[in-house]
């Protein structure tokens, strides 16, 4: 946890060399996050980086993630299933204040469901000689999400369920004297039903802060940021034994856009342990996950992303999660 925490914060102190120039709203960096039944429904952030715009300008972000999951895991005492797909939409308001204050609500709508992209993914594996990790050989198109201890379940999940999640508040803050960190802030409020897998039943804080540079070169403007902090979970009701009560994460994110209208970007983040103690690595391990984008804009004022994110830390997030993204500036 030390090692690797002195990453991080060295990948900050690194970033704050480099020249900065105006903010472009085609490298704010993707929402991401790990996607996963067991680990979205706790105040971790999705969307970190998102900087002030001009005083009292307001922007609307709707983030749409569809994850897919499949994994299947035990020991003599403990045993993980997981076999579904989840769909989050969220409903994101920010307003700046100035350009030092930015503020936001987030408002979630999950859907946990048997889905239709088992075959789709089989094949594809199939294809390119990829690992099915016993995808292939179970019930195609299922909703069981389910831990279990010692023969008896303690978290079920064999029916669609859908609803709204738990509710995030958020601000930031840069100082005004041009220090070079944004400073972040949120709070994740249990509106979400946690027997139907929508929230964890406590309120959760989480704490951050970001660096950000860009630069301009002969093929384009490029993008390095990087965000470390912590989260302070609640006492939930799903696992209250086993989940841990602080939470350390980071995220490194770099783009490149080469014009007015296109960007990519590619985003490695990740966090440590939300479980103790149930023998299964996929819980008791940090998770680490990879994603990669582009971002389109098709008018003035609109802005489209599109992503796609793999587990890098197999099991410890979803196999894959694809991302469709819309921004709107008023």
């Amino acid at each position: 946890m030390l090692f690797f925490t002195r990453i991080f914060l060295s990948i900050l102190c690194l970033i704050g060399s480099f020249p900065t120039l105006a903010a472009a709203d085609l490298l704010t960096p993707l929402a991401s996050g790990n996607r996963a039944p067991l680990a979205s429904i706790y105040g971790l952030p999705t969307r970190p980086n998102d900087a002030a715009g001009e005083p009292g300008q307001w922007r609307f972000t709707l983030d749409n993630s569809l994850a897919s999951n499949h994994l299947d895991v035990q020991t003599a005492n403990h045993a993980l299933l997981l076999d579904g797909e989840s769909w989050r939409t969220e409903m994101r308001f920010t307003y700046s204040y100035s350009q030092h204050i930015t503020v936001a609500s987030t408002i979630p709508f999950i859907v946990h469901s048997s889905g239709f992209l088992d075959s789709f993914i089989i094949d594809w594996h199939k294809t390119f000689g990829l690992p099915q990790g016993g995808r292939d050989t179970a019930p195609r198109n299922r909703i069981l999400y389910r831990y279990s201890e010692d023969g008896h379940n303690q978290v079920l999940l064999d029916k669609s369920a859908r609803g709204i999640g738990d509710l995030q508040l958020e601000a930031s803050w840069k100082p005004p004297s041009g220090g070079t960190f944004r400073y972040h802030l949120l709070l994740k409020l249990p509106t979400g039903d946690p027997d139907r897998l929508l929230g964890s039943g406590a309120t959760d804080l989480s704490l951050w802060l970001e660096r950000s540079a860009r630069f301009d070169t002969s093929s384009g403007r490029f993008s390095l940021s990087a965000s470390f902090g912590a989260s302070w979970l609640g006492h939930g009701k799903l696992l209250p034994s086993r989940q841990r009560r602080t939470v350390l994460f980071a995220r490194l994110n770099s783009g490149w856009q080469p014009s007015t209208w296109l960007a990519a970007q590619l985003c490695l983040e990740g966090h440590s342990a939300l479980y103790r103690r149930t023998g299964l690595q996929e819980l008791d391990d940090p998770a680490l996950t990879l994603t990669g984008g582009f971002t389109l804009r098709p008018s003035h004022k609109w802005i489209v992303e599109l992503a796609l994110s793999e587990d890098l830390a197999v099991g410890g997030s979803p196999d894959v999660v694809f991302q469709l993204n819309l921004r709107r500036s008023f």
